[in-house]
């Protein structure tokens, strides 16, 4: 019988996406770590209990980093239990809190979710009517899962190799650039709402100005370190203005 079996792998990574249910201020995923990886415990170290008990415990110290990256982590405390140096492995996981979290929440929280926000905005007031919610589920969650699932299993199989894995990634220089897609398809949506809910804005001339000006503003909005999400706001801001007022000045 095979030690490390594909259900046993699978029972784990399903058991990280409840990472955060049990999110504390003392430990904050200390848990959420424990419970993820306790089936491979049980296994190695189930027909001791009180190895077993005190296994789950190193499990149990300070632990917090982005859920999404938390996978790659979970794959590298897999291996080294494994290899039977789980105390490297949980070593190395703290060492990777701080950058895990920092570039998972970058990348996932501020950069992916308002580019897919916005893209399904667009297609809503484009025409797109029922595939914006589509195109806004299905395009985060096709990414998000597809990397968690990658980084899982390649740090099941790689251990500590997949840190030089994600790296080539360059994951902070592609959050950036989709946050000036995002102010792309941003200004182009601002002026699809201008045109659908202002019939006087249909004019060439008015929608022209009002992309033209969207990206204008929305870049110099970014370059002041503005969030996408602020910028949202804001541009929703400004497009409700326009409509109250477009009266006078056109």
């Amino acid at each position: 019988m095979k030690l490390f079996s594909l259900k046993l792998e699978q029972q784990i990574f399903l058991r990280s996406f409840s990472w955060q249910a049990s999110w504390n201020f003392g430990r904050m995923q200390n848990m959420g770590v424990a419970y993820a990886i306790y089936p491979l415990l049980a296994q190695l170290y189930g027909n001791d209990q009180k190895q077993l008990t005190a296994r789950v415990k190193r499990y149990l110290d300070f632990f917090n980093t982005n859920p999404v990256m938390a996978a790659a982590v979970l794959g590298i405390l897999v291996h080294q239990e494994r290899k039977g140096e789980g105390d490297y492995g949980l070593a190395v996981a703290r060492s990777l809190n701080s950058l895990y979290g920092a570039i998972g929440d970058a990348f996932f929280w501020n950069g992916l979710k308002p580019l897919v926000a916005v893209l399904a905005v667009a297609v809503y007031f484009a025409g797109g009517g029922f595939w914006a919610p589509v195109v806004l589920l299905g395009s985060y969650n096709v990414v998000h899962l597809g990397i968690r699932y990658l980084i899982y299993r390649e740090g099941i199989r790689q251990g500590l190799g997949i840190i030089n894995m994600i790296h080539y990634w360059h994951l902070p220089e592609i959050k950036q650039g989709a946050g000036y897609l995002t102010i792309i398809i941003l200004a182009w949506g601002f002026s699809l709402i201008n045109v659908n809910m202002v019939p006087e804005l249909c004019h060439p001339r008015g929608y022209f100005f009002f992309t033209a000006a969207g990206v204008c503003g929305l870049s110099l909005l970014r370059q002041r370190q503005m969030s996408p999400g602020k910028i949202f706001l804001l541009s929703l801001a400004a497009v409700i203005a326009v409509m109250a007022c477009h009266h006078f000045w056109l």
